[in-house]
């Protein structure tokens, strides 16, 4: 089998916790725990994770406190200035 043909497709995804209190140890030792689920970053109220999209959607339906929502990567305007005709 190819290398190519068994790469799972992983995608980045936030999960937020919007109940009131920091986040329960035991949604986050599910999440920890959970296959295909890699926790990349963490602040006090949300996680960067990636993972396989199925395993992720299975977490949703876990974790009712959570808000998880795909990863948007928004490029940053170039601003810098330019001449619009040559100096002469």
């Amino acid at each position: 089998m190819d290398f190519r043909e068994s790469k799972i497709s992983m995608s980045r995804y936030i999960l937020r916790y919007k109940a009131p209190g920091t986040k329960p140890q035991q949604d986050l030792l599910r999440i920890r725990e959970a296959a295909g689920v890699k926790i990349l970053d963490e602040s006090p109220r949300m996680l960067l994770v990636e993972g396989d999209d199925e395993k992720i959607k299975g977490l949703r339906n876990d974790l009712s406190d959570w808000l998880v929502t795909p990863e948007v990567q928004i490029s940053v305007p170039d601003t810098r200035y330019r001449i619009k005709r040559p100096i002469e």
